[in-house]
C-alpha cells in the first residue's frame, strides 16, 4: 500500500513538472498570436474592405500596379481609365485599394525654405574666403 502511494505521488510530481515545462511554450504561442498573426489578419481585413469601398470617379490601384479612375462599375467588373486615356476592364477582386490624394499643406513649404536657410548658415562664412584676407607668408628665409 505504501508502494502504491509512492507511485501516485511520483506520478503527480511528474505531471506537475510537465505542465510547468509546457507553460513557456504556451506563453510563446499566445504572444506569437497576439503580436504577429492577429494584427496581420486585421490589416488584411482592412485592406479587403478598402478594396470594396470605391465609387465612379475614384482613383484606384490594381493588383498589377496600374492606377486609373473608375469609369463604370458593373457588378464584378470595373472599367478604369488611365492617365493617358486608355480604358480597360478589371475584376473587382483585383482592385487593391482606393488612392486618396494627400492634402497639401502650406506650412510644409515654409519648413522646406527654413531648412534651406539653415543649410546656408552652417557656421562657415560662404561669402568671404578666409585665405583671401591674409597675406601669404611662406615663412622666414623664403623669397616670396
Amino acid at each position: 500500500m505504501l508502494n502504491a502511494l509512492g507511485v501516485l505521488a511520483a506520478a503527480a510530481k511528474t505531471s506537475g513538472s510537465s505542465i510547468t515545462s509546457l507553460l513557456p511554450l504556451v506563453a510563446i504561442a499566445a504572444g506569437f498570436y497576439f503580436l504577429i498573426l492577429r494584427p496581420q489578419s486585421q490589416r488584411a481585413k482592412k485592406q479587403r474592405e478598402q478594396g470594396k469601398t470605391f465609387d465612379v470617379g475614384d482613383e484606384v490601384l490594381t493588383a498589377g500596379g496600374l492606377v486609373g479612375h473608375v469609369l463604370d462599375i458593373d457588378e464584378d467588373r470595373i472599367t478604369l481609365e488611365t492617365s493617358v486615356g486608355a480604358s480597360f476592364v478589371v475584376l473587382r477582386p483585383y482592385i487593391l485599394r482606393q488612392i486618396v490624394p494627400e492634402p497639401v499643406e502650406d506650412d510644409a513649404e515654409g519648413e522646406d525654405e527654413d531648412e534651406d536657410e539653415d543649410d546656408d548658415h552652417d557656421g562657415h562664412d560662404h561669402d568671404h574666403d578666409d585665405h583671401d584676407d591674409h597675406d601669404h607668408d611662406d615663412g622666414p628665409g623664403t623669397n616670396g
